[in-house]
This record gives C-alpha cells, sequence and structure tokens, in this order.
C-alpha cells in the first residue's frame, strides 16, 4: 500500500523490528516532524520517515560505505587480514 500519496514529503520505510524505530527515534528524536508510525490491522507498522532526513541518512550510509571500502583497501594494501 502506498501511503506517500496521504504524507507528502514522506517516504514510505520497510522497518520490521521496534529496534529500528529506537534507533531512528534516537537519530532525529521523537518528534513525529521527522516520521510517522501507523499501525496495520495485521499487526505490522508502517513507518513514513521525512524526505529531507531520509536523504541525509542515505548520503551518510553512502559516505560510510566508501569509507569502508578505503580501509578495507588499506588493509589489503598492507598484507593485513581483512
Amino acid at each position: 500500500m502506498n501511503f506517500a500519496k496521504y504524507y507528502q514529503g514522506y517516504r514510505e520505510m520497510n522497518w520490521t523490528f521496534d529496534s529500528a524505530e529506537r534507533n531512528f527515534s534516537a537519530l532525529v528524536g521523537s518528534t513525529t516532524k521527522y516520521y510517522h508510525k501507523m499501525h496495520l490491522c495485521d499487526g505490522r507498522a508502517v513507518y513514513m520517515i521525512n524526505e529531507d532526513i531520509f536523504k541525509k541518512l542515505q548520503e551518510i550510509t553512502e559516505y560510510l560505505i566508501a569509507y569502508e571500502d578505503e580501509i578495507q583497501n588499506l588493509k589489503i594494501k598492507r598484507g593485513m587480514d581483512v
């Protein structure tokens, strides 16, 4: 179900664990300005995250992935176990 049409400027997240919500709320705060949690009748929850926050998290993730690759390459060059 596409909830984005009801929440302009938000993106649906496919989180399955409450820990994901706890980690995210610890990162950005628990205010509904950044995300909304909706409970579905089958017991699942759908999370809508603010589009601007989502883009920032993507940038951070891409940076961390690139940084991790760089570290792995340095370890390989130095003959260390990866």
